[in-house]
């Protein structure tokens, strides 16, 4: 059963990985930073969401960061990091439209990216963890 869940985890992260992809690119022209950032909010989502499938815990449907880290375990550490990471919820929506716009530059932009890539990287290494822990 374990195994079922690792696989769907992974495939999880396979997306998590595909978003970060596009927040990494550079910002074409007409752009803005808002809009790649989307992306490593939904890198961030998918990563979390990812360690909650591996977990069977049932998560809401929503793109808010700080609700999906509270029900991560404390167990797999990294808290303040994944806290940290929750100011990255406004732009799952927020950033998509204009009538809300948020105005980010380009030091806030490779923070943000940065935090991104960490809880990714975060994930992964509990993801395999379990992997190299689990009998299949």
């Amino acid at each position: 059963m374990l195994h079922d869940h690792l696989h769907e985890a992974k495939i999880w992260l396979e997306y998590a990985l595909a978003d970060l992809a596009i927040a990494r690119m550079p910002l074409p022209e007409h752009s803005k930073y808002e809009m790649l950032l989307f992306h490593a909010q939904q890198a961030v989502e998918k990563s979390l969401k990812a360690i909650l499938v591996l977990r069977q815990i049932e998560f809401p449907y929503t793109h808010s960061l700080y609700r999906l880290v509270r029900l991560i375990p404390d167990e797999y550490g990294g808290r303040d990091l994944l806290l940290a990471s929750t100011v990255l919820t406004e732009y799952a929506v927020l950033s998509r439209y204009p009538s809300e716009p948020i105005s980010v530059d380009e030091e806030q932009y490779h923070h943000l990216l940065g935090l991104a890539e960490q809880v990714f990287t975060w994930a992964k290494q509990v993801i395999a963890s379990s992997s190299e822990t689990s009998s299949y």
